[in-house]
């Protein structure tokens, strides 16, 4: 600790030491106008430029001038053909293009704010959901969030507020009266908090978001139901994980594609369950993964690709209990198992043909057929 002290004071030392004194200035605008044109921007209307100058600022219209500079642009010497009206230009358009932006923004605020208070309000079944803590994670968030709460609804001048405390004993208004106090940042603080991960999910979905997932590699484990009905998901990658717990995908009705990373050593019961449009799964494990019963069931021909040389027998007989596998085939690049919907009873394999590249099988019970 106190090394890494030493270090710093030395660092802000050195820093300080390559410091400048603030030399400049305050200048009117007057003399702003005559730096400009000595430094070669072109300015036709001086007075308009004083004006403009005067009521938007030097300081801010400076970035606009910063494009117009010749390289390098520390020696502040303007471009041939470089006007104070294509600074104006260039503030005008950055303007328009704020208001637009603040316009879609403003919708958008609109919109989640009212998805959050009207689907947990629905979903819950109490207007007053928002200032009850039982629906709520994190203790210490939801009273953060109330002390925001409290004091806005205590200075509010609104109207429907007002109302609201001449009216009603409540203490506070119903979620859809008391979100209009809160700002975007506390709305999201909100629906982050929310304990229950179904209506965190509907909110989500009312949107259309998670079409894809990619997890970054620190990530260990999932836990139970945690993406459960994400109904627009539609691919997932998975670097880093060892677990996968219990419904966690279930009813990820259009998930297509699913890459399996080599740490993942256990998935739950009813992981991928319903996930009735999953077309490939990706295997890149070396030893056998601890599945359990029912993790892969009630979806179409899957295909699960293996990398040659591994063990896989051994996962299969909970991996594709259903839909039933007719056959296995291995080639040089990988284990392709196709799945159909009409063989054999018990989820058993009718025959598996083994490509040349595959080195060894691991442990493979119940298998039917010829093996």
């Amino acid at each position: 600790m106190l090394k890494s002290c030493e270090a710093f004071f030395v660092y802000t030392h050195l820093n300080m030491a390559n410091l400048i004194p603030f030399t400049k200035r305050f200048e009117s605008s007057e003399n702003l106008v005559n730096l400009l044109e000595s430094r070669g921007l072109q300015i036709c209307d001086r007075n308009k430029a004083i004006q403009y100058l005067d009521n938007i600022g030097y300081y801010r219209l400076s970035a606009y001038m910063y494009p117009l500079l010749k390289m390098p642009k520390i020696v502040h010497l303007y471009k041939e053909s470089s006007t104070f009206e294509k600074v104006m230009m260039l503030y005008r358009f950055d303007k328009k293009l704020r208001l637009l932006m603040f316009n879609e923004i403003e919708k958008i605020e609109i919109a989640i704010r009212r998805a959050v208070m009207q689907i947990t309000s629905d979903m819950t079944d109490n207007p007053f959901w928002l200032t009850d803590s039982s629906y709520f994670l994190d203790s210490s968030r939801f009273n953060e969030t109330m002390r925001a709460i409290s004091k806005e609804y205590s200075k509010s001048k609104e109207e429907f507020i007002l109302h609201f405390k001449r009216t009603y004993s409540e203490p506070y208004p119903p979620s859809w009266i008391l979100g209009e106090l809160l700002t975007i940042g506390n709305v999201n603080a909100i629906y982050r908090n929310i304990k229950q991960n179904r209506i965190r999910k509907r909110i989500a979905k009312r949107f259309g978001l998670l079409k894809s997932i990619q997890f970054p590699p620190s990530l260990r484990t999932i836990g139970n139901h945690a993406f459960q009905s994400c109904s627009n998901l539609e691919s997932i990658s998975l670097p880093g994980l060892t677990t996968i717990a219990e419904s966690t995908f279930d009813g990820c009705s259009k998930l297509q594609e699913v890459r399996v990373p080599s740490t993942l050593e256990r998935i739950g019961d009813m992981a991928f369950n319903n996930c009735n449009n999953l077309n490939n799964v990706y295997t890149y494990t070396v030893l056998p993964i601890n599945i359990d019963q029912n993790t892969f069931t009630n979806f179409k021909a899957t295909t699960l690709w293996v990398p040659f040389g591994i063990i896989f027998c051994t996962i299969l007989h909970h991996f594709l209990l259903k839909p039933k596998l007719e056959h296995a085939v291995g080639n040089e690049d990988a284990v392709l198992l196709q799945g159909n919907q009409f063989l054999v009873d018990e989820g058993f394999l009718d025959a598996v043909d083994i490509g040349f590249a595959a080195q060894r099988i691991g442990f493979c019970y119940s298998l039917g057929g010829e093996t």
